[in-house]
């Protein structure tokens, strides 16, 4: 680029500066091709569009990121030199060229279109910024968006463009013709038509499509000319050869057509013979052989001719014909030895599947795969038992199982070069992880699964799959983008009265939560007489039963007793029919059903059997990666427990509930087999030091419950501060200080904070210096250190000695585990700094030289300490050597990935071996025997993925769970500069024998003492976790109070004028 940004909106003073590079860029103003999504056609829309694409075009041509951001911010200085609303217009656009989150652009288009922030205008450039951005998410999002703006003027240009694009990059490939001469009938002259023409014609037929063109040859191919169409269309030519070649063998030979049969024959054979030769694929070449063993066997021909009707009922959705038919195949061809008789009996399982016989399908099919698995050569039965397998487990709430199941399917369908069969079973991976909580895995894979499925021509699939994807957005409380794939799945395939009528029944559930009554009963009631259409009656049951889930949840504010009655129809259906995979929410909501009764006793039985449902469906998840979503999908059944007993003034019950879903995978790991059950209150009080007061929160909906849990009491405290509220105000203070000046006071958020956290319990604290803070997901991110008392002028941290941890449960275990620890000076240290970060993976890691100087200090307070720095650094001699020391400290670089917490990882130097990263599955395989405390002076250790219930993960859990007692790490990026005195300070108590919380403290404190240090940006960003054993051989005139330094002295549990709701008044 040559420092030299590119734009073509200026000022006239600009012209003369910018004519150089104008010239160079060779603008075309109006190239469609550049700018991805239109933006609304205002004046300085024009001009921005213009200079995006000035910015786009440049863009491919810069090196690194860091050119990108010179791109838009070249477009943003100008931007705001115009002022007003083309300056945030200008800004959304940077924003979206730089590819930065769109929430900030999406802010700025707000104030640009004030006050018409809800007109069509506005919708369409939402749409425009989020779509730029090509994720996943946001596409959907966009596509929301633009289905608000075409509501509003169904004949907008920009719009229809615009959702022409999305519905193409969906892979919708009939939706996104249609999409295009849509907006071609609105304009078919600019320089966007012509793109749009381009578009249009570049629309790719499908497998399906180009196979209709050649099917009818079929029969009528020589060898070779079969065998080149099975290279092409692998799946279509097995499907075909099994399902109709050898079928028109059986009628030609029951008919005496016998020059027929032949022919049929023969070209079976030719495919079974490609398919067993190039894929491995051996089932039809072996059932040609029988019927060449036995051509006249009635046996054989009465089986097959059984199997088409079979197949047939079971397409048109004759579900009790389709298993009379199967079966009597079955029993046919198995007598004859008959291969096919195995493709019979996995159609039998199919239809008992869908007929709600989930068990039964399930004993079948597993009886099959093993069966099939001594068979190598049917490795397309063997995906095709997979796959249904998988349904029957996933319904059963065996997700795990499930899983598994469905990627062996994927990958034995891809090496088949079968990819709509891979579709189909990638949608069911999709569809895991969905129903384990994993909302970016099931979108991803389910966005996978429907272009997979479009291009192979599967359209009735795509339409499954969209009605997957919808689910997973109605479970994620995303109405909007639900309703927008329920509209693309409406218009995708032909009407079928099973498919329609749950389709109906999503878009009644959108409705009726984005209070839209009118259509969510008009949705109720197509979806009901639907349902009624249905001639096969376990499938018309089923969905019935559905039915009234649906309408029992969407009466509970208007007419709890309805809503109980058909609540209670829908979950005996679903315990009837052996399906517990929808019983959790099925409580839920009848639970609150009889709380608005006033039936208590009822709604608290409701809430058990739903949190009971849903425990037994997390012990079908055997990753423990996985494992904590299942409880943060089933949050509001926790919230709803927890509520309902402090609503009967109940806080043991409410202290159970809470802990009951909170940090259960941690605890879980760090206790193997022994964690049959969690340790009661009364255990944990008993191991509490006498001077420890563990408080755990829990933010309801429209209260904060603060538990203080010490060894001679449990007390209850509530403050009327929302959920939203807190959040807002943790994130506010977090972002204070996170980030640099101007972004807020920390000690006026902090003492926000400070007056709903702790403030209501500083009577119940008094005695205590030590506190356990257990924080839930949201404060978890709360440094509580640098919490402020405005009263008495003093951090919490120059108050107490502070840690933190997952749940109460997994402080007992972690304090037990320091408790056995050696209680002397530690003896050695590791420390691992300023690793080589590979270059290829992470080419944007600096190299963190302070934290190697630093790294050389820390060593020296130890008796004996290995320091390995650069390429030394290695995960692998991590791995090898670390729990051999008492203190092991990490000062580099950390990558922390949210939506796959096991793949967060310390990035050390690569080897031929390994890529560098040390994962957070790696580390809790660890066994940290004889490691006191991990100190993680790398960015985010204490950040991870923030899951309602169970709450953040993060690789400091891996620690715990490998049995490290006691960690220090960070909840924000920080600069290694900035490090270094904590980090001396630090290690100063450690050397001695102090616990971490306790060094930790001495050094924030000796932080406060200076300066150039006193900032809490300087010190609130590292944090314990874990254990807070009995103090040790500590120096504790380094604890001496800040407060004393500056002449004035912290009072422990001070008393301060906050009213909190006593436990009785709720």
């Amino acid at each position: 680029m040559g420092g030299v940004a590119l734009v073509a909106w200026m000022l006239p003073a600009d012209r003369v500066r910018f004519a150089i590079a104008l010239e160079r860029a060779r603008l075309a103003a109006d190239d469609p091709r550049i700018v991805p999504m239109r933006l609304a056609s205002r004046d300085d829309a024009r001009l921005l569009e213009r200079a995006a694409a000035a910015l786009a075009r440049m863009l491919p041509r810069a090196r690194t990121y860091v050119e990108r951001l010179e791109c838009a911010s070249a477009l943003n200085e100008l931007a705001a030199r115009a002022g007003g609303a083309g300056a945030k217009r200008g800004e959304a656009i940077a924003s979206m060229l730089a590819g930065d989150a769109p929430a900030h652009a999406v802010a700025a288009l707000a104030d640009a279109h004030a006050p018409a922030t809800n007109g069509a205008a506005f919708w369409n450039d939402v749409a425009a910024i989020r779509g730029a951005t090509g994720r996943d998410d946001e596409s959907i999002a966009a596509l929301a968006a633009l289905d608000r703006a075409l509501m509003q003027e169904p004949r907008r240009a920009e719009a229809l463009f615009n959702r022409a694009v999305l519905v193409e990059r969906l892979g919708l490939t009939p939706l996104a013709r249609d999409a295009w001469r849509t907006y071609l009938d609105v304009d078919a002259q600019s320089s966007w038509a012509n793109e749009a023409r381009a578009r249009l014609a570049a629309q790719r037929a499908s497998d399906e499509e180009a196979w209709s063109g050649v099917k009818g040859t079929f029969d009528r191919l020589p060898p070779d000319a079969l065998r080149a169409l099975a290279q092409r269309f692998p799946e279509h030519t097995r499907k075909f050869a099994e399902a109709v070649s050898l079928t028109s063998w059986a009628a030609a030979m029951a008919g005496g057509n016998a020059a027929a049969a032949r022919a049929s024959l023969a070209q079976a054979r030719v495919a079974g013979e490609w398919l067993q030769r190039e894929r491995g694929e051996s089932l039809l070449a072996e059932t040609v052989a029988a019927l060449d063993r036995a051509p006249r066997d009635t046996r054989v021909i009465g089986g097959l001719l059984a199997y088409r009707a079979g197949r047939l009922a079971y397409r048109d959705g004759d579900l009790a014909g389709a298993e009379r038919a199967l079966r009597a195949s079955e029993e046919q061809l198995a007598r004859a030895k008959n291969p096919m008789a195995r493709y019979a009996r996995f159609y039998v399982a199919s239809v008992l599947f869908d007929e709600s016989r989930g068990a039964d399908a399930a004993a079948m099919l597993e009886a099959m795969l093993a069966e099939e698995r001594s068979a190598p050569g049917h490795r397309a039965l063997t995906a095709r038992i997979l796959y249904e397998l998988a349904l029957c487990d996933a319904v059963a709430g065996h997700w795990s199982d499930s899983l598994a199941h469905a990627q062996e399917s994927v990958a034995l369908h891809r090496a088949l070069g079968e990819r709509g069969f891979e579709a189909a079973a990638e949608a069911v991976v999709s569809e895991d992880y969905d129903l384990i909580a994993q909302p970016e895995l099931a979108r991803r894979h389910g966005l996978a699964a429907l272009r997979e499925s479009c291009a192979f021509g599967d359209f009735g699939r795509a339409r499954v799959v969209l009605a997957a994807l919808s689910r997973t957005e109605l479970r994620g409380g995303r109405w909007e983008w639900a309703r927008a794939l329920i509209r693309l799945e409406a218009q995708l395939a032909p009407p079928n009265p099973s498919l329609d009528s749950e389709m109906f029944l999503r878009d009644a559930a959108a409705a009726g939560h984005l209070s839209d009554a009118n259509a969510a009963s008009r949705a109720l009631l197509r979806a009901r007489t639907t349902a009624l259409r249905i001639v096969d009656g376990a499938a018309r049951a089923k969905l019935l039963a559905d039915v009234d889930a649906v309408e029992g949840t969407l009466a509970l504010r208007d007419d709890p007793r309805r809503a109980v009655a058909r609540l209670s129809s829908a979950i005996a259906f679903q315990q009837r029919a052996e399906r517990p995979i929808v019983l959790p929410q099925l409580f839920l909501a009848r639970g609150r059903a009889q709380s608005a009764l006033g039936a208590l006793d009822a709604a608290r039985v409701d809430f058990d059997d739903g949190i009971r449902a849903l425990e037994q469906q997390r012990s079908g998840v055997h990753d423990a990666e996985l494992r904590p979503g299942i409880f943060g999908d089933g949050a509001e059944l926790f919230d709803e427990a927890v509520a309902l007993a402090l609503r009967r003034g109940d806080a043991a019950a409410a202290f159970a509930y809470v802990e009951r879903g909170r940090a259960r995978t941690v605890f879980e790991e760090i206790e193997g087999e022994r964690a049959t059950a969690l340790p009661p209150l009364a255990d944990i009080r008993a191991q509490l030091e006498p001077s420890t007061a563990l408080v755990e929160y829990c933010a309801l909906r429209d209260r904060l419950a603060i538990f203080v849990v010490t060894r001679e009491r449990l007390v209850l405290r509530t403050m009327p501060v929302s959920r939203a509220e807190l959040m807002r105000a943790a994130d506010a203070f977090v972002e204070s200080l996170a980030s640099r000046p101007n972004s807020g006071d920390p000690q006026t958020s902090g003492a926000r904070l400070h007056q709903w956290l702790v403030a209501p319990i500083a009577s119940d604290l008094a005695g205590a210096s030590t506190l356990v803070t257990i924080a839930g997901d949201a404060l978890q991110r709360v440094p509580f250190a640098a919490l402020y008392d405005a009263a008495t002028r003093v951090y919490l941290v120059e108050r107490y000695t502070l840690t933190s941890a997952p749940s109460a449960a997994v402080y007992a275990v972690a304090l037990d585990r320091a408790n056995a620890r050696d209680a002397s000076a530690p003896r050695n240290a590791l420390v691992f700094a300023n690793p080589a970060a590979p270059v290829d993976r992470y080419p944007n890691l600096a190299p963190l030289e302070n934290a190697e100087i630093e790294a050389r200090l820390v060593a020296r307070r130890y008796p004996k300490a290995d320091v390995l720095t650069r390429g030394n650094a290695t995960a692998e001699r991590f791995l090898g050597v670390a729990p051999a020391y008492a203190i092991v400290h990490y000062a580099g670089h950390a990558v922390v990935r949210p939506n796959e917490p096991g793949s967060s990882a310390l990035i050390c130097a690569a080897t031929p071996q390994t890529g560098g990263d040390l994962t957070a599955r790696q580390i809790g395989r660890m066994h940290f025997d004889a490691t006191r405390v991990v100190v993680l002076a790398a960015c985010g250790t204490l950040r991870g993925r923030d899951i309602a219930i169970e709450g953040v993960t993060s690789l400091s859990h891996a620690f715990l769970v490998a049995g490290v007692p006691e960690i220090v790490g960070t909840l924000w990026d920080v600069a290694d500069d900035e490090v270094a005195p904590l980090m001396r300070a630090l290690h100063a108590q450690l050397a001695r024998g102090a616990s971490a919380p306790e060094a930790l403290r001495a050094a924030q404190l000796a932080a406060l003492r200076a300066a150039s240090t006193r900032d809490p940006r300087r010190w609130a960003a590292f944090a314990a976790i874990g254990a807070a054993p009995s103090a040790r051989q500590l120096d504790h005139r380094d604890l001496a109070a800040d407060g004393e330094a500056r002449g004035r002295t912290p009072v422990a549990g001070a008393a301060v004028h906050v009213q909190p709701q006593p436990a009785h008044a709720m």
